[in-house]
């Protein structure tokens, strides 16, 4: 990903505890194969290869939302299944599957966006 981050998952729970992989502007889509936007290429096979789950970050309002991806497996949000599209809160605990447990932490909020530094370069 060449984009500037925006956000990351940290694993909490599960194979690659306590490694994280970054989150850009726009569509994540998170899978464990390597091509994948936010890849969790850590071995957990119960984790769709291609497009798991999508994670969303929206520039224009700075908020961050989560929505199931193509893949068969379901995740949950705090323990709610994601069935839908939903605001993705900071710090909120994203169980991808019955090993893999993620936190999502944002970087890019109400207070900083990218475009605040382009806007100052100008």
């Amino acid at each position: 990903m060449t984009d500037p981050i925006v956000g990351w998952l940290v694993v909490v729970r599960g194979p690659g505890l306590g490694q994280s992989v970054n989150l850009g502007s726009g569509m994540n889509t998170v899978g464990r194969d390597a091509g994948e936007r936010t890849a969790l290429t850590f071995g957990d096979t119960l984790i769709s290869g291609k497009d798991h789950l999508r994670i969303i970050y929206d520039d224009a309002n700075r908020a961050f939302f989560v929505t199931p991806g193509s893949g068969r497996n379901i995740s949950r949000m705090n323990g709610q299944i994601i069935a839908n599209t939903a605001p993705l809160e900071n710090y909120a605990l994203l169980e991808l599957s019955k090993h893999t447990h993620v936190r999502f932490v944002a970087f890019c909020n109400d207070a900083f966006d990218w475009s605040d530094v382009v806007d100052q370069a100008e």
